[in-house]
């Protein structure tokens, strides 16, 4: 599994013939006892009316332009930004052991702001605090894995998409599940209970004997050790999972079901917008997307 990056970027660069990496991604909620209900319960209810790829092509066309030319490039130097983020939405924000905070958003902002110019100050906070502080410019931008919506499009600016968000499946290692057809009747699953996941597999995987727990590394763990021969949850969950635990021999597979797309948010009319937009078409075809990605997750298929 690769990752897709805004299908109108992608489109802008095939036109003028220039190989392109493709993004992936999911929805994620915490592996750890840390987690963020919050976050995890918007990309649940948003996934099913979530606008993907919103930015029209002259946008796009706009920001490929402005990365290849480097227009942008240090624009923002001697500004500092004042950025929202969840208090713990594993892998993307999260505090570490010595209580600061990282993962796969921060590090996209670090290079944000070493391309952009820019210093910044990070503002933790439920998330939704962190809506209503962009939409009433507390905040110069949030970043928590924040779906893209028509309704926040109405009162919010959103980058082009950075990351495709989902439900897919894990497994052993030696397991012969492929996809949801094959969570069928004779098939124990586990997922973590009261979520999108459950949900889904009530309304579509009838058949298949499920077992809600009350967190998802209690159902990983159930395949792992043989106890189930699936478990289904929010795709970059099980990724990191997977990277954070090599010797569980497990994979994650699956397409991706439930789809929503993440992007940075910004108040409405923001010039901030397309200088992100700018970096991440920058990032997409000089490998510093790739290079992050790599280092968040694991068990591409």
């Amino acid at each position: 599994m690769r990752k897709k990056f805004c299908q109108t970027v992608v489109s802008m660069i095939a036109a003028c013939s220039c190989a392109v990496t493709v993004m992936s991604g999911s929805t994620f909620a915490s592996t750890t006892e840390v987690n963020s209900e919050a976050s995890e319960t918007e990309a649940a209810t948003e996934a099913e009316g979530g606008n993907a790829g919103s930015k029209t092509v002259l946008d796009d066309a706009e920001a490929v332009a402005a990365a290849r030319s480097d227009k942008y490039k240090d624009i923002l130097k001697g500004t500092t930004l004042q950025i929202g983020c969840d208090v713990s939405f594993v892998p993307f924000t999260f505090p570490d052991k010595d209580d600061k905070y990282t993962g796969f958003d921060i590090d996209l902002i670090d290079a944000m702001a070493d391309y952009l110019g820019f210093k910044y100050e990070l503002q933790p906070m439920e998330f939704t605090a962190l809506l209503a502080s962009v939409q009433t410019k507390k905040l110069d931008l949030g970043t928590a894995g924040i779906t893209i919506t028509d309704e926040r499009e109405k009162v919010m600016d959103f980058t082009d998409p950075y990351y495709d968000a989902g439900l897919q499946i894990l497994v052993r290692n030696d397991s012969d599940i492929k996809d949801f057809d094959n969570l069928t009747s004779g098939v124990t699953v586990a997922t973590k209970q009261g979520t999108a996941s459950a949900d889904y597999l009530a309304q579509n995987c009838p058949d298949a004997t499920v077992t809600e727990f009350p967190t998802s590394d209690e159902a990983y763990l159930e395949v792992s050790r043989g106890s189930a021969q699936a478990a289904v949850f929010d795709a970059p969950n099980m990724l990191y999972y997977c990277k954070t635990n090599p010797n569980a021999g497990c994979k994650v597979v699956g397409s991706l079901v439930d789809a929503c797309q993440y992007g940075i948010l910004f108040p409405d009319g923001s010039e901030n917008t397309k200088y992100f937009n700018a970096a991440l078409a920058k990032f997409e075809e000089d490998g510093t997307y790739d290079s992050i990605y790599q280092k968040w997750f694991s068990g591409e298929q």
